[in-house]
């Protein structure tokens, strides 16, 4: 019987791929094997626990771990009877977090009363981060792969994207899918990126593959072979005999390499490599000009990446408290996309006077549309 397949791909709460989403289509798929890909960040620890267990419940569940997968979603998938991961894919774990915001005037007392609050929810955290390495602990004992709570609690302290092989090597993943190709050029640079700016983990460097010309070279056993250090030639040097002391004087020439560990930099340069002598490089007018450029073209994206945050955070109090641009349009998204068609946002009022037409207005976005309709989708 051919398997189902389901989808996950995007961040794992009540605003996005939620457990009511995952048991519709569970339901519709019973007593027939189902594939879940996952590419996520993670999310809801509570969302993430019962959407495992809607896996269990289901028992012919295969997940399939694509792309970039961290946090809940590592773990996540341990509901399902299997679990594989694409061999060009990376894999996140860490500690629980809990957003924090405390930001008022406080006297003695508040503050002792904050204090214990934070020892709570402290002591409540630990208990959550035992729980998740637990499931790891467990899923690599049933590969024949055993760890310590201390070392898996080292290995979330550490915050690192692991490869395929290495997550397959610990334990954590039963097999690794060959030939995945379920991260582009492009969506591997942008992870590494965005995970530089916003100050994670840098992402390991990715298996470099032979180019066409390099594979049709191995083919028919003509590989190019590598290039030697050319050597100084006999006549850069010379001696000069004086007073029974010999000294050697070496001519000016200036040893340059090319750098090409500067990719996004060669990239907006137009070049291959930048020319270093004794440390140094340097830039012509024209390449000054060019990162000038792109330095206002990115402060310009940045302020209107800060222009949609402000209004996304006005809409809602709970798009407000989500981290990330992305998720809070994933979220509005979400919610905007399973409101009926026939009363959309932002629907006319049909009057004539305008100032009728005013507090009309003023009723109809009284009420919160995103907060209201979440409400209905919240589990119980």
């Amino acid at each position: 019987m051919e398997a189902q397949i389901i989808n996950i791909s995007g961040v794992i709460d009540e605003w996005g791929y939620m457990t009511s989403y995952v048991k519709y289509y569970l339901r519709q798929y019973k007593d027939q094997p189902v594939i879940v890909r996952i590419n996520s960040y993670g999310g809801s620890v509570n969302e993430a626990l019962a959407i495992a267990q809607a896996f269990i419940d289901h028992g012919n569940v295969t997940v399939h771990l694509l792309g970039f997968n961290a946090s809940a979603a590592t773990w996540m998938c341990y509901g399902a009877k299997r679990v594989e991961m694409a061999d060009d894919g990376f894999w996140f774990c860490h500690r629980s977090t809990i957003s924090m915001d405390i930001w008022k005037d406080m006297n003695a007392t508040d503050i002792e009363a904050l204090i214990q609050q934070l020892q709570s929810q402290k002591k409540s955290q630990e208990a959550i981060d035992l729980m998740i390495a637990k499931k790891y602990l467990d899923h690599a004992k049933g590969n024949a792969v055993n760890h310590t709570i201390e070392e898996i609690i080292q290995l979330m302290n550490e915050q690192r994207w692991l490869p395929a092989a290495e997550t397959h090597a610990l334990g954590f993943v039963d097999a690794i899918i060959k030939n995945a190709k379920s991260v582009t050029e492009d969506s591997y640079n942008y992870i590494r990126n965005a995970a530089t700016k916003l100050h994670l983990p840098g992402l390991p460097e990715r298996e470099k593959k032979d180019s066409f010309l390099q594979r049709v070279q191995k083919f028919f056993g003509v590989e190019k072979e590598p290039e030697q250090e050319p050597e100084t030639p006999p006549q850069q040097l010379e001696s000069n005999a004086g007073e029974g002391e010999e000294t050697t004087r070496e001519t000016n020439l200036i040893h340059t390499i090319m750098k090409k560990e500067f990719i996004t930099v060669n990239s907006l340069l137009g070049v291959e490599g930048l020319q270093v002598s004794d440390g140094k490089v340097t830039l012509t007018v024209e390449q000054l000009q060019s990162i000038e450029d792109r330095l206002k073209e990115s402060e310009n994206q940045s302020n209107a990446m800060e222009d949609v945050t402000t209004i996304l955070d006005g809409v809602s109090a709970n798009v407000k408290a989500i981290d990330g641009l992305k998720n809070k349009v994933l979220a509005v998204l979400a919610v905007v996309n399973r409101m009926p068609v026939a009363a959309p946002a932002g629907n006319q009022v049909h009057v004539t006077d305008p100032e009728q037409k005013r507090l009309d207005s003023i009723k109809q976005h009284a009420v919160d549309p995103i907060n209201s309709e979440a409400a209905k989708y919240a589990r119980k």
